[in-house]
């Protein structure tokens, strides 16, 4: 009952919630997390998870590493700077007697390496990997979302129940002390006072068991919240509101949200940046130019060289070897890896979702069976118990 009741109404979060990423530290909380507002508000969830999530604070950080990436996309190559110091004689000099200050040279080139048709597509690249993360973040946060509404829910009908359990108990007990009357009296036999003191015994411990459930569940909702998680004013009742109409059919644009699903649009964009990386590897094929400008301080005039020059080059690589054929490889491969893997993600969420709706007309049918009839009946056993209890009580005064 518990877990379809989660399920049914935490589903449509991952589908929709698409929060925008920052890079906002998590911060300790100041007051404890109050499960009434969390659980009913994806907005309030998705901000108070935002603030304390280690792991959306993570998966922000990963944005930032991508968008850092754009930038350093745009960058063009460093220019490299070449010093030189030549012409040191070794041994006779020609004409002879010529010192180092009579022969050397020294100068300074600059080089710089010009791109050709490879700065777009690696920026390219980057962006759709930054979409990637971007989604991964609404994806992180959605199931923090669904696993803490989950964990929110368990506490509160752990508590719904340890609650029944004490009605039942209190009812358990005053039916015994009514039995307990007729015993005196010779109405009821010894065995079967035993059997309900045995009832109200598996009620006592069925009461601690509950008990060290909704501990266990408030530790489990602390953990998941990063607060202690407050659950006044809220019960069973919240949970039953947050479901849709049994009788709801899927929506009509079920493939388009499906395809806008995090983890669905972040394989999408992965497969984008997998197209760019081919793109670039193709045209690796075309050489990027290298532009050289030196300058060159010679003091060996004697022999009629010039004592100041200019020299200026250009070097071009020749894609003999690796023209990129491994990395377009690679990059496809991956491309088809991400196709693969986005159908089978939409495939199983559709499944899911059918479920899922079937699965919470059963549960809405469960809960009305449950009020109109197992519900009425126990408080009218309470209320019959009470007569009763006030009727023995009149009969045995003086």
């Amino acid at each position: 009952f518990f877990h379809v009741l989660v399920g049914a109404a935490s589903a449509p979060l991952h589908a929709q919630t698409t929060p925008a990423a920052t890079a906002a530290p998590v911060t300790p909380p100041a007051t404890p997390a109050p499960i009434k507002t969390l659980i009913a508000d994806p907005e309030a969830l998705a901000t108070w998870l935002s603030d304390h999530s280690h792991e959306a604070a993570a998966a922000a950080a990963r944005v930032d590493q991508a968008q850092a990436l754009i930038g350093a996309s745009r960058l063009r190559p460093n220019p490299v700077v070449t010093q030189g110091f030549g012409g040191v004689p070794i041994g006779d000099t020609n004409p002879p007697g010529l010192g180092w200050g009579d022969t050397v040279n020294y100068g300074t080139s600059v080089a710089q390496m010009f791109e050709i048709g490879k700065r777009a597509p690696r920026t390219t690249a980057a962006r759709a990997r930054m979409t990637a993360e971007r989604a991964n973040y609404a994806g992180t946060l959605a199931t923090a979302m669904a696993d803490a509404r989950e964990a929110m829910a368990h506490v509160l009908y752990l508590q719904s129940r340890r609650v029944s359990t004490q009605e039942d108990l209190a009812t358990a007990r005053q039916i015994l002390d009514l039995q307990r009357i007729r015993l005196d009296r010779g109405d009821l036999s010894g065995l079967d006072f035993d059997r309900l003191q045995l009832d109200v015994q598996v009620l006592e411990a069925d009461l601690a068991r509950t008990a060290a459930d909704v501990r266990e569940a408030q530790g489990v909702c602390a953990r998941l919240l990063f607060a202690p998680c407050d659950a006044s004013g809220a019960d069973l009742d919240t949970l039953v509101g947050l479901l849709q109409p049994a009788d709801s059919p899927l929506p009509a644009d079920l493939e388009a949200r499906l395809a806008a699903r995090p983890d669905v649009s972040a394989l999408g964009a992965q497969r984008e940046a997998t197209a760019a990386d081919i793109l670039l590897a193709r045209r690796r094929k075309v050489p990027d130019a290298v532009i050289n400008l030196g300058f060159l301080r010679d003091r060996f005039v004697i022999s009629g060289n010039n004592p100041r020059t200019l020299a200026f080059g250009v070097s071009v690589p020749i894609a003999l070897f690796d023209r990129g054929q491994f990395d377009i490889a690679r990059s496809a491969a991956a491309g088809r890896e991400l196709q693969a893997t986005q159908t089978a993600l939409v495939t199983r969420a559709r499944t899911e979702a059918e479920s899922l709706r079937d699965r919470q007309a059963a549960l809405a049918a469960a809960l009305a069976t449950l009020r109109d009839g197992a519900l009425a009946r126990a408080t009218g056993d309470r209320k019959s118990t009470r007569l009763n209890s006030s009727h023995v009580a009149l009969s045995r005064m003086p």
